[in-house]
């Protein structure tokens, strides 16, 4: 609850906190807390009874603007010789910063993702949210999806090519598909990921 952390933060009671809601489009994770400069805008309003606004070069969005939190993937899959994958063992370390700012989040939804990609029997994910003196990650874009796919789909690539089987082939035997369960829970109810396969293929 955005309202109730800004009037945390602010010391106000949450009733003395009126959010303008606009239309911007899509959220990536941008909406996940409230954000730091917001944040420091209101309090420096609040300071000197004056409206106040921040603007940012380029140079200063990426220097104090929210960061992605880097991730390492250490991953295992274990298989049969024909590619189909029965298990994985997993590693996810994620970058948190000096404060925890979702790399909890991210660290989760990837751990839970490298067990979902593809049809598995079992699955050992371990996780790790590692603080160090850097600015604190945020979530946004996928927030933990890109870097579970990238890694997988980088191994799916190495375990082709070690079993001398199509990568493609490879993948359209391992897909869960649309009505089933995967061993997280999540229940897919459509995919057209062999559609995309196949179309991939030609």
């Amino acid at each position: 609850n955005i309202t109730g952390e800004l009037a945390h933060m602010l010391g106000l009671d949450p009733a003395q906190i009126r959010l303008h809601r606009v239309g911007v489009g899509g959220d990536f994770g941008s909406r996940v807390k409230a954000g730091d400069l917001e944040l420091i805008v209101a309090h420096l309003s609040m300071m000197t009874k004056r409206p106040v606004s921040i603007s940012l070069s380029r140079d200063e969005e990426f220097a104090f603007g929210k960061r992605q939190h880097e991730t390492w993937v250490e991953l295992t899959s274990h298989y049969d010789a024909t590619g189909r994958l029965y298990g994985r063992d997993a590693l996810v370390t994620v970058d948190n910063g000096a404060f925890i700012s979702g790399g909890s989040n991210q660290m989760n939804y990837c751990s839970i993702l490298l067990a979902s990609q593809y049809a598995l029997l079992g699955a050992e994910v371990r996780g790790r949210s590692v603080y160090n003196n850097k600015r604190p990650g945020g979530a946004f874009r996928g927030a933990g999806g890109p870097q579970a796919v990238f890694a997988i789909e980088c191994q799916m690539d190495e375990i082709a090519a070690e079993l001398g089987v199509d990568p493609i082939d490879l993948r359209l035997m391992n897909l869960a598909a649309a009505g089933e369960t995967t061993i997280t829970g999540w229940e897919i109810g459509s995919s057209a990921a062999a559609e995309c396969l196949a179309e991939l293929r030609h």
